[in-house]
């Protein structure tokens, strides 16, 4: 079990804090390219750090905001 980081999520630097981390770990575990999810407007802001520092790491959006942003979608096209 990670300890938990009492600091606030929407802050840039908490985010990039983080995924430094999981790219750390992923070194000790020989992962090639690590993932992690995050809701939506943790997403974006996710994104957005690893796109200006050019970090080796997947981002995904967690199953609930994808499967509503699909929906959504669907909603538009209808």
């Amino acid at each position: 079990m990670l300890p938990v980081i009492n600091l606030s999520a929407t802050n840039m630097a908490t985010l990039y804090s983080l995924l430094c981390f999981v790219v750390e770990q992923s070194k000790t575990t020989e992962l090639p390219i690590p993932s992690i999810k995050f809701d939506q407007p943790l997403f974006v802001k996710a994104c957005e750090i690893v796109m200006l520092n050019n970090m080796k790491i997947f981002v995904r959006l967690d199953d609930f905001h994808q499967l509503m942003s699909f929906l959504g979608s669907i909603g538009a096209l209808m």
